[in-house]
């Protein structure tokens, strides 16, 4: 057979044959290819090419490799995002309303989500000078403003979770209000990166404070996850000046300023007044 076509590659009837006598599909359709290419009209081959192509591919005999392609492993990782590729537009648009809404809650609502938020307050130790707190794998050295005890008195108009990764100790943003101050009617607030503004007509009476709140313990901790805004509390502690964090194994992390408001090392909190509903 290969000598016939060696002696006449442009014989039809020489392909015809090879075809007949090929093994694998590969082989059968490249002799079909190869007529076509000599007689384009040839109804026979046409008709064997097109039944070559819609023939279920031959069962791979026993031992043999499986053809090239991704690995298992990567087809699992890659499974999200090829599926969200081919869901329809309004479920993709749902879905990134789902992650937008839950990085809101997050950042905004006052929850340790089941413990995941913030350090183990039920570990929390502190030194003897309040100098060392230190919480799970974590520890903070802190230097204080003064000696002394400061009370904050009055209605909180925000309340919100601090997610700081270098100071995981801070737990809330809280806004306490007195005077003109409490009042939304006289004053405007506003609390964002823990930092807060006001506005009003003419200079308030009172008093506005921002307190970053480190729990002394679990019991702090707990009540502070109580409190909503609209509350009238009396929240007593420690200022901090500065805190510095580090891993059990000395790594350093970062540190804290109070630049303005009031951190504090709380170590009551009594809510004089719910909100109302």
């Amino acid at each position: 057979m290969q000598e016939a076509l060696r002696a006449d590659p442009t014989s039809v009837a020489a392909w015809s044959l090879a075809c007949r006598l090929s093994t694998t599909r590969a082989e059968q359709r490249y002799c079909l290819e190869r007529i076509l290419e000599l007689e384009p009209e040839h109804a026979g081959a046409r008709r064997a090419l097109a039944q070559l192509q819609t023939t279920p591919t031959e069962p791979a005999p026993p031992g043999a490799l499986p053809p090239p392609g991704r690995p298992p492993l990567l087809d699992f990782l890659l499974f999200p995002l090829t599926w969200l590729l081919r869901s329809p537009v309004w479920l993709i648009s749902g879905l990134v309303g789902l992650l937008v809404l839950g990085g809101l809650v997050y950042l905004r609502a006052n929850t340790d989500f089941f413990g995941l938020a913030g350090p183990d307050f039920n570990s929390l130790t502190i030194s003897a000078d309040y100098q060392e707190l230190a919480a799970g794998d974590f520890y903070w050295q802190v230097t204080y403003e003064k000696p002394t005890r400061s009370e904050f008195e009055g209605l909180i108009r925000y309340i919100g979770p601090i997610r700081e990764r270098t100071a995981r100790i801070l737990t809330h943003d809280i806004l306490v209000t007195s005077g003109d101050y409490a009042n939304p009617a006289l004053v405007r607030t506003r609390v964002s990166n823990h930092h807060f503004t006001w506005w009003a007509a003419s200079q308030p009476q009172g008093r506005i404070n921002l307190l970053h709140t480190v729990p002394a313990n679990e019991e702090i901790y707990r009540q502070l996850l109580e409190l909503r805004e609209g509350d009238e509390v009396v929240i007593t502690g420690v200022e901090i000046l500065q805190i510095k964090a580090y891993r059990r194994d000395g790594t350093y992390l970062g540190e804290w300023h109070d630049t303005g408001c009031n951190t504090l090392l709380v170590e009551s909190v009594r809510r004089v007044a719910a909100a109302g509903p």
